[in-house]
Parts: structure tokens; sequence; C-alpha cells
């Protein structure tokens, strides 16, 4: 199937111009809405639709009913022409119109990009100018600028001539310049290292800064410096000349130079472990979860300012305290027997209180089994049947209602997720709501729950009737 349209797959907010035309004659159609669109797409390889695609009058617009007769713009839906496949189908159908299918092409090139079709690949520039792709001239070749400036060469009969090359990564000597190099280092009459400027110090830098420097890493280096010193006939540390007695002269050498107090010795350790175990000697484990406190002979020889021994007994005395209050309350409330027992004082539960208490208690137990009956004048309404394409006036009355006057009422429709209100007008006892053609083409085809929404000037809500609505289609 050839397509009607392509379009850059992932494109979102894209519109494509349809034309509808009469079923009848064939003519173009004109003043066709949104909500008289039947909508929907399948993207290619996907599955069958399974609902109308519901437009407005921001995604479904007539162009011109003078001057482009039948001509609308359709808002194509992003998820639909999304990437993930090569092509997508829109159908589109209304009342008295011929059907309309268009089949798009969804492709990853822009066909309207002259530079590299959209493509990020390809530099965006033409060929052959800054930033673009470089050309070739009549031989095929492609031409390099001369000179000795930025992105220059210079050329010498073909060859390239090459100044101070810093990046010395990728080249090396022969063999025989090796050899050359060596004999005259090894030739020279005086070979100390402070005669090559700052040779050992750009040596040592690039030892230290190597991410590996073992002396594993230097061949033999290891073991030959080994040998050399232990096979040395003297190798006493005062060969080192003045190492040693630089160590020993520096002002500080001793490990109790660190921290504040030095290091602590054996003898301190022991002490702080004998105070630790007298502690853990005071306190036992007690209570679920498990916690440790303090033993009551422990409260009792703390020193001046601590607990007296009758303080230590009271708090001893807790866990049966505790006890005695968990009868008293229940639920985190006291218990009724625990306030009829309770001590009266000033400010506390008086005499009169607890005497109240009692006489609702008692009133309380003398309520026996019964039956409440509600009685509203609310109820249910019936199913109330319309014909999409037609307006109404649908009024409710029923006695025993309260004034509904200055009364905030609407009317509520509702199917699964679709929710449409409409506001009524009242007078005394009857409710009345005005709905319009265009609402009733919305409601075509289904079955909506109704209720009537009652907000007084008490700001309580009420809902006086509710029923069903049949809003059925008539052929035309």
């Amino acid at each position: 199937m050839a397509f009607d349209e392509t379009v850059v797959a992932g494109t979102t907010g894209w519109t494509i111009d349809v034309l509808m035309r009469d079923s009848s004659a064939g003519l173009p159609k004109t003043g066709i809405d949104a909500a008289d669109v039947q909508f929907s797409y399948v993207r290619a390889g996907g599955t069958a639709p399974s609902g109308w695609y519901q437009l407005s009058s921001s995604t479904w617009q007539e162009l011109s009913s003078t001057y482009a007769p039948g001509l609308y713009r359709l808002t194509v839906p992003d998820a639909a022409i999304a990437s993930g496949t090569n092509a997508v189908t829109l159908f589109l159908s209304a009342g008295g119109c011929i059907p309309r299918c268009l089949r798009i092409g969804l492709i990853n090139a822009n066909l309207r990009d002259a530079t590299r079709l959209g493509l990020s690949a390809l530099p965006n520039a033409a060929a052959g100018s800054s930033g673009g792709l470089p050309t070739v001239d009549a031989n095929n070749a492609v031409k390099l600028q001369s000179g000795s400036g930025a992105n220059q060469i210079l050329l010498n009969s073909g060859q390239v001539t090459v100044g101070t090359n810093s990046d010395k990564s990728g080249y090396g000597l022969s063999s025989s310049a090796l050899t050359d190099v060596a004999n005259a280092v090894w030739s020279a009459t005086t070979r100390t290292l402070t005669s090559f400027g700052s040779l050992a110090s750009d040596t040592a830098s690039a030892v230290w800064s190597a991410t590996t420097r073992t002396l594993t890493s230097f061949g033999t280096l290891a073991a030959d410096a080994a040998t050399a010193v232990w096979s040395s006939g003297s190798r006493t540390l005062t060969s080192f000349g003045t190492l040693i007695s630089d160590i020993w002269s520096a002002a500080t050498r001793t490990l109790t130079g660190i921290g504040t107090s030095g290091i602590a010795s054996s003898t301190d350790v022991s002490n702080v472990n004998a105070e630790v175990q007298k502690i853990v000697g005071m306190t036992e484990t007690t209570g679920t979860p498990e916690y440790r406190r303090y033993k009551q002979n422990a409260l009792e020889t703390a020193p001046t300012g601590g607990l007296t021994p009758q303080q230590a007994a009271q708090l001893a005395n807790a866990d049966a305290m505790a006890t005695e209050w968990d009868g008293m309350v229940v639920n985190g409330v006291f218990t009724a027997a625990a306030l009829q027992n309770s001590p009266v004082g000033t400010g506390g539960f008086t005499t009169d209180d607890r005497e109240r208490l009692n006489d609702i208690f008692t009133r309380v137990q003398s309520v026996t089994a019964g039956q409440i009956t509600v009685i509203s004048p609310f109820g249910s309404g019936t199913t109330i049947n319309l014909v999409a394409g037609d307006s109404y006036s649908l009024s409710w009355s029923r006695s025993g209602w309260p004034d509904l006057t200055n009364a905030t009422i609407t009317l509520i429709l509702q199917s699964g997720s679709q929710r449409f209100t409409v506001s009524c007008s009242a007078s005394e006892t009857t409710v009345t709501a005005n709905i319009p053609a265009s609402l009733t083409r919305q409601l075509r085809g289904k079955t909506w729950e109704y209720s009537v929404r009652v907000t007084k000037d008490d700001g309580f809500e009420r809902t006086p009737v509710s029923g069903l609505v049949v809003v059925k289609t008539v052929p035309l």
C-alpha cells in the first residue's frame, strides 16, 4: 500500500489535512464537529484498536467552510507516530460521510533537511565548506592546505617536513643509533649525574610519577643491587655519611610523641579494663527487649547526691507498679472501676465528676437491644431515555423535599472514567436541568449513571435523586 504521507518517527504535535466528502453526492462535507468524528489508528504489526479515539476542538479543526469546504486539520496522537514501527494507518468516519483511510510512513530520515537528511552521523554543513565533508580534485585526490599555520602542512616534493615534534610516541632509535649513544656516554671522561643538567631530577620525577614503580619492574635491578651491597667488604650504616646522626638528632623521635599524652602502656590498659568490670558488676540485664540497668545495691551504695535507700527501693518496685497500672488502663483509657475508686482532690477528678460518670454508666447499662429506622424524603429516580443530538429540559419534584431555593445544585453524569456536569436551577422543591444537543451527542451509545447533588448554606451535600440515563443513536 502506498503512503499518503511520510513523517519522521517520534515527531510530536504532527498534523495532516483531511478532505471529507458527502456519502450521497461525493461533494465536500462541511460543519463536522469533533464529537461527530469516529477516529482510530493501528500501527504496522500492532493489534486492532479497541475503541474510538476521542477528538476535541484542538485536535479536529475545520479550516474554512467557504474557501476550503470539506477540508479539516487532524492532529495525530503522538503515540500513533512514535518510534518502533514503519507505518501507521489512520481511519476516520462521520455521519453521512465517506470513510477515510490514510496510510502514513514512519521514517528515520528527514527528507526536508537539505543538508544531511536529519542524520546525526553526518556533518551539518555543506561538503567542502567549514565543518563539512572534504572534497576531491579532478584526480580524485583530497587536497591538503600547504603552509606552516594552523591546520596546514609543509610539503616538499610530496614529502612532509616536520619541525619540532613534542610528542615522541611511536618513534624509536635504530639499534645502531642506540649503540652509538651508549658508546658516547661511557667513553666520556666525566659521566657523573650532575654533568647531565636536570637528568637526575627528571629521572626521579619520571620514576615516582609512574603508576607502578616496584623494583621488579626494573628487571634484575633489585637482585643486582642486593648482590652488590652484600658482597661489599664493608656495609655498615656508618658508610652512609651522616645518615644515622641526622635521624637521631631529629627534634622528636620517640613513639610517645604521637598524640598529646603518648601511647598507653599495658598497665594503663589493664587499669581501664578493671574499671569497666566494676561497672559490669553493678548492672544487670532485664526486660523484653533486653536492656541493662543498675542493681539495687549499686544504687543504695551510690555516693552523696545519688539515690537514697528509700528511692532505690521505690525504683526496684517499678515493675510491680507497672503491673498495677496495666489493670487500671485499657488501650490508653482509664477503666470505669479505676475512675470510681480514684481519690478526690482539688483540680483532679471531683466527686461530682464521679457521680455524673456513674449516672451515665447506669443509663447505658439500661439500654436493651432495639432497631433504629431512618426515614428520608430522598430516593432513587427511574431510567431516563434520551436521543443523541436532541436537547432536553429535565425536572424532578417530590413532596417532602426541603426548600431548595438558593441552593447550589449540579447534575452529574458518570460512565467509567468519563464524567459530565450540568448546573441546575431550583424552585422550592423542584429541580430543573437543561441538557443541550451538543452534550447528548457526546453521550451517545452509552448508559450513564446520574445523580443530582445539592449543597445548601449549611455546607452539607445531599443527593435527592439518582438513576440511569440511556442515550440512543437514531439512524439518519
